[in-house]
């Protein structure tokens, strides 16, 4: 009974993962690090005056990369759900995964969340 249910949750999970769009999650994840770099922080900084928060940054590229997406691609309504699902799935892989190998390859390495805020 167990193995049964383990080997349907393993083919579930598998599925899952393969429907997912990975090249929009690996290039939201290289566009997001090049967003959320020092240079492009502190040039959004002059431009507007305004601080944003990476979670903030993350969360409006990747709406908006999203839709580009969307459109680029002609998707139809279950693109949505698609691209959601791969949005999720990539902040999740990013850091449970790759900030968790970036701290484990340079142990200096410091997150901009992990910095305090310039914000009140």
């Amino acid at each position: 009974m167990n193995t049964e249910i383990s080997t349907s949750l393993g083919g579930q999970l598998i599925r899952y993962i393969i429907e997912l769009d990975w090249a929009y999650i690996l290039t939201f994840i290289f566009i997001a690090y090049w967003i959320n770099s020092e240079k492009v922080t502190s040039w959004i900084k002059k431009l507007t005056g305004l601080v944003v928060r990476t979670r903030y940054r993350v969360a409006a590229l990747g709406l908006i990369y999203g839709m580009i997406i969307f459109y680029l691609r002609g998707y139809d309504r279950s693109g949505i759900e698609l691209l959601f699902r791969s949005f999720i799935f990539a902040l999740v892989f990013h850091k449970l995964i790759i900030d968790a190998i970036l701290s484990w390859l340079a142990p200096g390495h410091k997150h901009e969340d992990e910095q305090p805020s310039e914000l009140p």
